[in-house]
């Protein structure tokens, strides 16, 4: 049993600290004193939006490309550069993810950051004769396997993103459907399969740029549009809540 120290000061027992006896005035000036430690929060800009704009980019030019819109045999050589500095403009944005804690976001970035980086690098050496290539329509066994990875992450995407944003989760649900066709095309040599993916994954870039210019409006049309775009379930909620992400968050910036 703690013993009362001597003198004319005041004591008391701290809550939840029985048996332990401190100066009340001393007590008092601790509970008013602030703390020595502080948090800064960086403002950061919406990383996704740098990261759908350079999608666009890239899934536009490369998947019209692949439909036939237009082409020649210098094609590959002229797309591939502005591809490969598209994904890597793409996989910066998903690294921005990491100190915005947007774990959705990085995935997203960081996979087709890195498909466009590859994507870039294969065609320019294939196009500079340093490596010998495929056609685009060339059975590619090795391409198609990649589509699986592609396609596994964005139907992920697709499914946790469907409680919350309709255009990302739009988006991952066309680009999954176009990363199969991409797979059966490049698996089996079929040219319909890759046309046919390459008009999903066109129509998921221009979903996926939309997304883009919402972030680009001022913060109060952000909220008026956001829950436009909001599943439900979770409109008109703060952006920053426990439900929708950790907290202090703002999920798929």
């Amino acid at each position: 049993m703690a013993q009362q120290p001597a003198g004319g000061a005041q004591y008391v027992v701290p809550p939840g600290q029985q048996g332990v006896i401190v100066d009340a005035q001393k007590f008092d000036m601790l509970r008013q004193q602030l703390p020595a430690v502080s948090i800064f929060l960086q403002p950061l800009a919406a990383p996704s939006a740098l990261g759908f704009a350079s999608f666009f980019c890239a899934t536009w030019t490369v998947s019209t490309w692949y439909a036939d819109w237009y082409g020649s045999n210098l094609s590959p050589s002229i797309i591939a550069p502005f591809a490969l500095l598209m994904g890597i403009t793409e996989f910066i944005a998903g690294m921005f993810c990491y100190p915005a804690r947007d774990t959705t976001g990085t995935v997203f970035h960081g996979a087709w950051g890195g498909w466009w980086m590859a994507w870039g690098a294969y065609y320019i050496m294939t196009s500079q004769g340093f490596i010998s290539g495929f056609t685009k329509f060339d059975k590619n066994d090795e391409l198609a396997m990649w589509q699986v990875t592609i396609a596994a992450i964005t139907g992920m995407i697709c499914l946790v993103t469907v409680a919350r944003d309709i255009l990302i989760s739009g988006a991952n649900l066309l680009l999954f459907v176009g990363s199969v066709l991409f797979f059966s095309g490049w698996f089996t040599g079929t040219t319909n399969c890759l046309k046919a993916g390459a008009y999903f994954w066109a129509a998921a870039s221009i979903v996926l740029l939309i997304r883009a210019v919402v972030y680009m409006l001022p913060y109060n049309r952000q909220e008026e549009y956001g829950d436009l775009i909001t599943a439900k379930a979770v409109r008109g909620q703060p952006r920053v809540a426990v439900p929708i992400g950790e907290p202090g968050i703002r999920t798929f910036h």
